[in-house]
């Protein structure tokens, strides 16, 4: 019995382990795309064209469609 007890708190330790890493590589991830926007991206004003909201699975989703203009005045 205390065999299957070190394997199950073994078993957990591990599991805590990849888990934090996982989580870990999303937020170095995700931190690296956010740091490529500041250092690269370009701040502009958007007009809102078209505004839509939905529900699925008792969850409220919204589509937005803007249309924005860069520095070149080229609208997209």
């Amino acid at each position: 019995m205390k065999k299957i007890n070190k394997i199950i708190i073994i078993s957990c330790y591990i599991s805590l382990v990849v888990l934090t890493a996982l989580y870990m590589a999303v937020t170095f991830s995700d931190a690296k795309i956010i740091f490529g926007l500041a250092r690269h991206g370009e701040e502009t004003l958007a007009t809102i064209v078209t505004s839509e909201s939905y529900v699925y699975r008792n969850r409220e989703y919204y589509l937005v469609t803007a249309k924005f203009t860069d520095k070149y005045n080229k609208t997209y």
